[in-house]
């Protein structure tokens, strides 16, 4: 629809300048464009029949409420063609190339760690917290408008411009088929916060079982997916495929692998997590998972994982196990894995890998600040012996094993010792080995 002779302009009056075309969508096209002839941004230019006076005021909007968290490739400004000025696009920030589409995760075009997935899947529920404590809600939540760096986890929400205020009833888009929310499917409600939250879940979930809570024995017997079936399967009669006591559902051991794999590798309290989202949270809108719950989690979750001794893959700390006497044995390599030094703050509990780092919400219970640690591990250079390293500016103070009280200043460390307590300030952590 676009061509580099064409005069754009912002509706704050600045140039823009067409270098390429990137790719077309539902809505309309997307270029990569230089704004004020040297910044590169992403164009948005939308099909004639998407150029709706309701699109327009919904953009008008974005711009003016501005992005509610930097992940959201959010509208900057609208666009217009002098020459043609009944159409209109809007700019967004351009997305780096080490970010990928979250699609790749399937075929496993990228494979990121667990590491890298739970950060992700943090991120995306900070994010979409963010959104709604704004009043906004995303209306379109699926894999298709997520980038993620493979590396490490940070991600990229694009598709931005069909959020709107709660309450406002016009919606270019109802949401993507299978992440839709089941009142959606049924045709009994518009995408509001409640059915952002339930596709949020079932986001969440392609991200850690590359699969659809939905998809089990019931959908592998169906032929052709059509109206009819789409509605039964993930709108009248959705059943978790691990629903607890409901087993018409189960994940088929051949075209359901990836879920059945997964199931086994995670943790009992993830699992139940998604119980939750799927049984309870598909049925009543008000009983699905919040973001902020989702957030801490994760989070928790990340500090949960250990490293297998054999093989050097990830594998998660599993209190159900601890309690009922299991070993931790390596999902890969079915080695029996001891569980190394921990800190027990509060209710969570963090694993001292060698590379893990204690940040403000562990030692200080701050919110989530992840620009600089508060501690790392240490090892003595010639004794080998792992320490805990200050890296904040207080002083803490340890009880060790024997009941003396060392000072540990800023950019000191204490040895790993069993039944230590560490006082960070208000706060304070038990280590077990």
């Amino acid at each position: 629809m676009l061509n580099k002779k064409d005069r754009l302009q912002t509706e704050s009056g600045k140039r823009i300048q067409i270098v390429e075309f990137i790719g077309d969508g539902g809505q309309g096209e997307v270029y990569r464009c230089q704004y004020e002839n040297s910044v590169e941004y992403a164009l948005k230019w939308y099909f004639p029949s998407n150029s709706s006076h309701e699109q327009l005021e919904i953009l008008k909007a974005l711009v003016k409420i501005g992005s509610p968290d930097h992940r959201f490739l959010w509208p900057i400004d609208i666009v217009r063609n002098l020459d043609n000025p009944e159409c209109f696009g809007y700019i967004m920030p351009f997305r780096p190339s080490n970010f990928k589409s979250a699609i790749k995760l399937l075929d496993r075009s990228i494979e990121p760690s667990f590491h890298a997935l739970l950060t992700a899947c943090f991120q995306l529920s900070d994010s979409f917290l963010q959104l709604h404590s704004k009043g906004l809600s995303y209306k379109d939540i699926s894999i298709n408008n997520v980038f993620v760096d493979p590396q490490n986890g940070d991600i990229l929400i694009c598709d931005n411009d069909n959020c709107t205020y709660e309450g406002i009833t016009y919606c270019a888009v109802g949401g993507t088929p299978a992440f839709m929310a089941p009142e959606i499917v049924r045709g009994e409600a518009l995408p509001n916060k409640y059915t952002d939250l339930y596709s949020l879940a079932v986001l969440l979930f392609w991200f850690l079982y590359i699969a659809h809570p939905l998809d089990g024995a019931i959908e592998a017997k169906i032929h052709a997916k059509d109206e009819a079936a789409f509605k039964k399967l993930y709108g009248t009669e959705p059943i978790y495929i691990f629903h607890p006591t409901d087993d018409r559902n189960r994940p088929d051991q051949e075209i359901h692998a990836n879920a059945i794999a997964y199931q086994a590798v995670y943790p009992k309290n993830l699992r139940d997590l998604f119980e939750r989202a799927f049984t309870e949270g598909i049925h009543d809108p008000k009983k699905r998972v919040e973001e902020s719950v989702w957030r801490a989690f994760f989070i928790s979750l990340r500090d949960n994982i250990m490293i297998c001794g054999n093989c050097g893959s990830e594998l998660f700390y599993d209190i159900e196990n601890v309690k009922n006497g299991r070993p931790s044995t390596c999902w890969a390599c079915q080695h029996k894995t001891d569980i190394p030094a921990r800190i027990k703050i509060g209710n969570d509990i963090v694993i001292l890998n060698k590379d893990i780092k204690l940040y403000s919400h562990h030692t200080k219970g701050m919110l989530y600040d992840f620009s600089k640690p508060t501690a790392e591990i240490s090892e003595h250079p010639t004794l080998k012996i792992k320490g805990l390293k200050n890296l904040s500016d207080d002083v803490w103070y340890v009880s060790m094993s024997d009941h003396s009280i060392v000072q540990v200043a800023p950019g000191r460390s204490f040895a790993l010792e069993n039944d230590t307590e560490v006082k960070f300030g208000l706060v304070s952590g038990f280590i077990r080995k």
